[in-house]
């Protein structure tokens, strides 16, 4: 995520302008991004399981 913070399977959430998440098999990582100063804050890495959603 450093080198390229849209690469892999990464969208948009809508509620948050700035807010976005990646998969990686199981796991979601929900992240802030500020491209104008170069920072990626992640804000939760979570296990998705099949009562998740």
């Amino acid at each position: 995520m450093r080198e390229n913070p849209f690469g892999g399977d990464v969208i948009r959430l809508k509620a948050h302008p700035v807010a976005w998440r990646r998969r990686v098999g199981d796991y979601r990582i929900l992240y802030d991004l500020y491209p104008d100063r170069l920072l990626v804050v992640v804000t939760a890495i979570l296990r998705r399981t099949s009562t998740t959603y």
